[in-house]
């Protein structure tokens, strides 16, 4: 949700326009036809500013069209880094970037029992070209000048079904924000303490609410709990079928309706302009008391050394 350089110029503005996942269905639910089509944002960033542009846009689409979000539908969020490249190794596990056929190429040569098995490994065959081809490595420098650590770019999350309930977006992109900024600021303190809280609901769809809770707080959105606990119980609720599983919206499907003015302002106030900062940045500077003081120096310096963690 933040600009990065060189921007696209596609994604200077909103845009709306087709995708190959999305589909036009004729003769639906007595309309002539239904238009599959793609909402994209410009480059964003995590500034009030920005969080009312996308509430403002999406209340202006719910408003002004008739809009209905089906099976196909998705909300995806990209984040990257405003100052920086990211560090690869955070959040890329090495066989999402090596193909896996190089790891399969890898794991032979590396276990060839002899040099001579080795060096038909790396060999063509006469006539033909049968030795584990090595070209087909993709190298970690390619992500950032030379780094082997490091990428531009941005990481996409895609978990969210379809949706144009402003609240839900807001919420979630903010959430999505708040889990990269911590994967790049957090100690190792706050991972150790972060880990241990997700790995208790390690079963897809079942979240312990009081896990929740602590997740939540971990982000700086200990707020949200009670909207995703009622989010949770409306999902968990609803019925699983072959309409549910369909490509094409059922004709009873909901025609999404206006969004009240005062429901608008009430977002405003409560989501965009909230400040959002993570708890494990939020540094708690030591203050010394002048009654600790000590006119002896050795007291004094031992005084300073508790007061920064450190004990003589």
């Amino acid at each position: 949700m933040v600009p990065v350089d060189d921007i696209d110029p596609r994604y200077q503005t909103w845009n709306i326009g087709t995708d190959v996942s999305l589909r036009r269905m004729s003769e639906w639910a007595g309309y002539k036809q239904l238009n599959g089509l793609e909402i994209v944002s410009s480059v964003l960033s995590d500034t009030p500013e920005c969080w009312e542009e996308v509430l403002d846009m999406v209340s202006i689409l719910r408003n002004n069209f008739r809009l209905t979000v089906g099976k196909s539908c998705g909300f995806h969020i990209h984040v990257s880094k405003v100052t920086g490249p990211i560090l690869l190794h955070l959040y890329i596990p090495v066989d999402k970037v090596v193909d896996r056929r190089t790891l399969g190429i890898m794991k032979k040569l590396w276990t060839a029992e002899t040099l001579q098995r080795l060096k038909l490994f790396i060999t063509p065959s006469m006539g033909s070209k049968s030795c584990l081809g090595l070209s087909k490595c993709y190298s970690f420098d390619e992500f950032d000048e030379g780094s082997e650590d490091k990428c531009r770019g941005t990481v996409e999350f895609r978990y969210l079904e379809g949706a144009l309930d402003p609240e839900l977006i807001l919420r979630w992109s903010q959430l999505m924000v708040s889990l990269f900024q911590f994967a790049d600021l957090a100690s190792p303190q706050a991972w150790q303490n972060f880990v241990p809280t997700i790995l208790q609901c390690p079963v897809l769809g079942k979240m312990d609410p009081n896990v929740l809770r602590v997740f939540l707080v971990s982000l700086g959105k200990g707020d949200d709990h009670g909207f995703w606990i009622n989010r949770i119980e409306i999902m968990s609720n609803l019925p699983l079928g072959a309409q549910q599983l369909a490509r094409r919206p059922a004709d009873n499907n909901e025609i999404l309706p206006p969004l009240d003015n005062g429901y608008i302002d009430a977002l405003r106030d409560e989501l965009c302009t909230r400040e959002m900062k993570l708890p494990c940045t939020i540094q708690k500077a030591a203050t010394l008391n002048e009654s600790e003081f000590s006119t002896d120096p050795d007291d004094f310096a031992k005084l300073l050394s508790e007061k920064a963690g450190f004990f003589l």
